[in-house]
């Protein structure tokens, strides 16, 4: 079963700064009990990522590539990330903070 889970941004790690109409890749690899190994989950069906539902910042263009939109211009919030054991039910997450220039 997942212990925790690392989320990152290609090329910039857990942080990025951009401007609206740029677009980031992300990636989240997860920790599972009884290892100190982290393994790489980005593309499997049991991984999402999203930003909260009530804000709606952005885009996402496939299931691992966010755009900014210009609504989201002088904003920070961040990107979610999760991992889901199907067979035990766990969900591991974590996060990535997105800031978008005015």
């Amino acid at each position: 079963k997942p212990l925790d889970a690392r989320v990152t941004i290609a090329g910039f790690g857990s942080r990025v700064t951009l401007n609206a109409g740029q677009c980031i890749t992300l990636n989240i690899q997860v920790r599972f009990t009884g290892t100190n190994t982290y393994v790489t989950v980005t593309n499997d069906p049991n991984s999402t990522f999203f930003t909260d539902p009530a804000e709606q910042h952005g885009v996402f263009t496939s299931k691992n590539v966010w755009c900014a939109l210009p609504p989201d211009r002088g904003q920070g919030f961040p990107i979610f990330g999760s991992y889901t054991d199907t067979a035990t039910g766990k969900t591991a997450k974590d996060l990535v903070l997105v800031f978008v220039n005015p």
